[in-house]
């Protein structure tokens, strides 16, 4: 077995005796820098209620990623196996079956398991839908905005709240267009006059699609400012989302009992190394991601742990 989380945390061991097992929540935001939300020292408050999360619960300050795009790296999380091992390794493979994933060891323990997806690179036909017997996923193309996310996924949670459930809850708005909605658009960067306008894609780089960027050394600091403005935007926006869904379970009754996992599958990167987006490097900005774990009353609350930690840890700890 990997490693796991935690142990490294004198103050979690506990027993829950012969209470009802926990129900999990595990919420993958896609594409978020850790050094991107105030509970990591970003300067602008992009993250409230992930901010609050973390006062609640057990903050890990160096969490790094196991690849540097969704498709690996939540198989990774989903597995405790690095990307060589499960298999999903790129787009002309799928997660290999002689392996339970956690859905899987979780339901054949009598969970309800259900997912709310929204990246097309989780789809079925990548393997990720063992174990799961709810798997809600979009179609190329289409996109499921945050706030649809938490309705989502609450609806789900009350057709299946009568027994311990697992929910792994996708988010995708801070991936690639950068689009918020208003005022979301304009709340980092309201003055920004240039070439760029209240969103961003590649169309005006279509090079860069294939990991070319040289065109895009025609941006000046302010249009990159305001790419990273508009980045923060959706993730302001998610974070909104985020603490919906916490309320959600708090007005249900089961905030107490739901211990709540959440992390990115990895960053993004803003010209740092001459290079937009991710997939294309291991520099810092792609592997650094955050990582939070909650659980009233039986986790201790805002804890900072220092020590490096990865994602292929964290089905184990789950686990445990």
């Amino acid at each position: 077995m990997r490693w796991k989380i935690l142990p490294l945390l004198a103050l979690l061991a506990f027993s829950c005796g012969k209470k009802q097992p926990l129900n999990v929540v595990l919420i993958g935001i896609d594409t978020l820098r850790a050094d991107h939300l105030s509970c990591y020292g970003y300067e602008r408050k992009t993250s409230p209620n992930i901010d609050q999360l973390a006062e609640e619960g057990v903050l890990f300050e160096n969490t790094i990623s196991q690849s540097p795009w969704t498709l690996p790296s939540f198989a990774t999380v989903l597995t405790s196996l690095y990307p060589t091992q499960h298999g999903a390794a790129s787009l002309d493979c799928r997660m290999k079956a002689t392996f339970p994933p956690l859905a899987m060891i979780l339901l054949k323990r009598g969970y309800s398991t259900g997912a709310i997806i929204n990246a097309p690179f989780l789809r079925g036909e990548y393997g990720l839908t063992r174990g799961f017997e709810y798997y809600s996923v979009m179609p190329f193309g289409a996109q499921r905005r945050a706030d649809e996310v938490t309705l989502d996924a609450l609806e789900w949670i009350d057709k299946n709240k009568d027994k311990p459930f697992f929910i792994f809850v996708h988010y995708y708005d801070p991936h690639l267009p950068y689009d918020p909605p208003a005022p979301y658009d304009t709340i980092f960067d309201p003055d920004y006059i240039g070439i760029l306008g209240n969103s961003f894609d590649l169309s005006l780089f279509p090079a860069a699609a294939v990991k070319k960027f040289e065109n895009m050394k025609i941006l000046s600091s302010k249009d990159w400012d305001h790419i990273r403005a508009l980045y923060d935007g959706e993730i302001a926006f998610n974070d909104k989302a985020v603490g919906e869904l916490i309320r959600g379970l708090e007005e249900r009754g089961l905030r107490s009992n739901t211990l709540i996992v959440l992390l990115s599958d990895h960053g993004e990167e803003f010209y740092e190394h001459k290079g937009f987006e991710h997939g294309h490097t291991l520099y810092n900005e792609l592997l650094h991601v955050p990582l939070i774990i909650s659980l009233p009353q039986k986790l201790p609350s805002g804890k900072r742990i220092p020590t490096m930690v990865r994602l292929v840890d964290v089905t184990p700890t789950i686990l445990d």
